[in-house]
């Protein structure tokens, strides 16, 4: 099965005593220049897919157009994992951009938390202190695709993509999106799943910015 262990920076070498650091570091990879904060949107908005889907779609000041979605910080984790793990392929495919605005409180606070838990056989980070955004690219799905979904499954572990379900085409390109956690699958390096379950860790947002 796929080996999908740098989607997570809970590896073989995690312990208690540096998995704060660990994480730490981690964030600093995939929130560096990903965070959109409230003073930045200019509106949010419902719109209708062509199945008569409803989803929310929110214009920053600069005119940049995301669609709103759940799960916390799940979503970006995995559009990063898949940005890296695409780029090294000879195919014309990348992830959505995904961004995380966060909650008022985090404002307020200027802390938030980061949950360990098993998903799966892998150690994921999970938090609902931030609120993920996802680049608007279009309803049109791209065609002739077999013989790359199955190298893309093979060697990043995502999955979700049977009749072309979280794939778009735009400029080119094919987009994946819906980069949740349960859009995956694969095996991990960690062995610590008993000490590390359930663990908090709290963070300084200043120290993302």
């Amino acid at each position: 099965m796929t080996q999908i262990a740098k989607i997570t920076p809970i590896d073989a070498s995690t312990t208690k005593s540096n998995v704060q650091e660990k994480v730490h570091d981690f964030l600093k990879t995939i929130l560096s220049n990903n965070i959109l904060f409230q003073s930045e949107i200019e509106s949010v908005t419902d719109k209708y897919s062509k199945g008569d889907r409803l989803f929310r779609v929110l214009t920053t000041k600069t005119n940049e157009q995301y669609v709103i979605g759940d799960k916390g910080i799940e979503r970006l984790v995995g559009s990063k994992y898949l940005e890296n793990v695409l780029k090294d392929l000879d195919l014309n495919w990348t992830s959505v951009k995904t961004k995380v605005v966060p909650t008022k409180t985090i404002s307020e606070t200027n802390q938030f938390q980061i949950t360990i838990k098993q998903n799966k056989n892998l150690m994921q980070l999970y938090s609902n202190d931030f609120i993920p955004i996802s680049e608007y690219v279009g309803e049109e799905k791209p065609t002739d695709i077999f013989e790359a979904k199955e190298k893309v499954e093979s060697v990043s572990g995502f999955f979700d993509m049977a009749f072309g379900v979280n794939l778009r085409y735009q400029n080119g390109k094919v987009i994946v999106i819906d980069t949740e956690y349960s859009s995956f699958e694969g095996v991990s390096e960690a062995t610590c799943f008993d000490e590390l379950q359930d663990l908090t860790l709290t963070f300084k947002l200043s120290d993302f910015i």
